[in-house]
């Protein structure tokens, strides 16, 4: 059961084709999971950009985001994205994506 402080750290291994947990390298992963998730997240896009204060990011569930992820790699250094509230529609969520 994980809490909204709980921090995991997942990473490639030497060959480059699995995934590990750094807290527990011999906990098998289900790599094709995160080959997907990496996939998805390189493909993070939004339709709307939003100009807010500091301040106003409550409105949208971003100054206490429910998940945090932060992936790096060699092409695209580290980026972070924050996840908010659902959108009005409820079919999307707002984020944050830090460069």
């Amino acid at each position: 059961y994980a809490t909204a402080t709980d921090e995991y750290c997942f990473e490639l291994n030497s060959a480059g084709n699995a995934w590990i947990w750094t807290s527990n390298t011999a906990l098998p992963l289900d790599n094709v999971y995160f080959a997907s998730m990496a996939s998805a997240l390189e493909r993070v896009t939004t339709e709307t950009k939003l100009k807010v204060t500091e301040t106003e990011l409550v409105n949208y569930g971003l100054s206490v985001p429910w998940m945090t992820i932060t992936v790096s790699d060699s092409t695209n250094g580290t980026q972070t994205f924050s996840f908010g509230l659902p959108t009005n529609d409820g079919e999307k969520y707002y984020f944050e994506n830090f460069i």
